[in-house]
C-alpha cells in the first residue's frame, strides 16, 4: 500500500508520501487552447473536462478560481487533490488521508468525502493518462497533523490552525481528539486580505475569539500553524506567548497526517 496524504488548503495544497513533499496552488481554471509554450504547472483532464490547476490557472486561465466556499465538497476539492497524487505518481493501491474542518467532521460529511474519492479514477495530467486506484480513504480533523508533526504531550493540548478560509482550534487530551472543546472560526487569511486588515488587528480578532472558547490558553502546551503564521506569526505570538510556532507551518499537516496514517498502518 501507498500512504499518501493530502491538505487540500483553500490557498496552497500540499502532499506527503513516501518521504517526499509538494505544495501546489489551490487555484483551478478553465482550459483554453495555448498556442505558445508549454510552460507552468498542471493541465488536467478529469471526468470529461480540461482544466489548468496552480500557477498555470492565473497565468493562462479566464476563469481562474479559489474555492472559498465553507464546504471541502466541491469539484476543487477533488481535482486539486486528484492532481497532487498523479504530480506525485503514486497511482496503485493507495491508502489516502486528508482532512476537513472540526466543524464539519461529522459522520456524513467523512462518509461524503470517502465517496468522492475511493475507487479508480482516470486522469490525464500535462498529457501522461494514469490511472489512480484508492483503496482507502482517512478523513481525520484540519489541525490533527500540527499536533502529530510536533512532540506529543501528556494532558491537554491545543492547536491553532490559521488557514486561508478558517481557523481550527483543536483540543487533544493524551494524543486523543476532544471534540467537545474543539472549534472552527468560520474566518482566516482571506479576510486579512480583503479588508485591508493590519496584521496586529488580525492576530488580535483571533486572540479575542480562541481566549473567550479556551479559557486554559495560559496553562497547557500550545502549537500555532497553518499560512496564518507566515502572515502573522509574530503578531499573534504576542498574544500567546508561552505557545509554539511550529516549524514548517505550511505543510506541518500533509507531514502529520502522513505520520497518522502510517502509524495506523503499523497498528493494524
Amino acid at each position: 500500500m501507498n500512504i499518501v496524504a493530502v491538505d487540500c488548503g483553500r490557498k496552497f495544497t500540499k502532499i506527503t508520501t513516501s518521504g517526499r513533499t509538494k505544495t501546489i496552488p489551490s487555484v483551478v481554471g478553465g482550459w483554453v487552447e495555448r498556442e505558445l509554450g508549454k510552460h507552468g504547472d498542471y493541465e488536467i483532464h478529469l471526468g470529461g473536462l480540461k482544466h489548468f490547476v496552480g500557477d498555470l490557472a492565473f497565468i493562462e486561465s479566464h476563469t481562474c478560481r479559489e474555492n472559498a466556499e465553507s464546504t471541502k465538497l466541491t469539484d476543487e476539492f477533488k481535482i486539486l487533490t486528484l492532481t497532487a497524487i498523479a504530480a506525485m505518481n503514486v497511482v496503485n493501491d493507495i491508502i489516502l488521508i486528508t482532512a476537513v474542518p472540526v466543524s464539519q467532521h461529522n459522520q456524513i460529511t467523512k462518509d461524503a468525502v470517502v465517496a468522492l474519492f475511493k475507487g479508480d479514477h482516470f486522469i490525464t495530467i500535462n498529457g501522461a493518462t494514469k490511472l489512480i486506484t484508492i483503496k482507502e480513504v482517512l478523513v481525520t480533523v484540519e489541525g490533527a497533523g500540527i499536533y502529530y508533526n510536533n512532540p506529543a504531550v501528556e494532558g491537554y493540548c491545543h492547536v491553532l490552525d490559521i488557514g486561508s478560509r478558517t481557523i481550527n482550534m483543536l483540543t487533544m487530551y493524551n494524543n486523543r481528539f476532544v471534540s467537545a472543546r474543539s472549534y472552527t472560526l468560520d474566518y482566516g487569511c482571506f479576510m486579512y486580505e480583503e479588508n485591508l486588515m493590519t496584521k496586529e488587528d488580525f492576530a488580535s480578532k483571533i486572540a479575542g475569539d480562541v481566549k473567550k472558547k479556551w479559557l486554559d490558553h495560559d496553562k497547557n502546551r500550545m502549537y500555532i500553524g497553518g499560512g496564518g503564521v507566515l502572515l502573522a506569526g509574530e503578531q499573534i505570538h504576542k498574544h500567546f506567548p508561552g505557545a509554539t510556532l511550529v516549524d514548517n507551518p505550511v505543510e506541518a499537516n500533509s507531514l502529520g497526517f502522513n505520520a497518522m496514517a502510517v502509524a495506523k498502518c503499523q497498528k493494524n
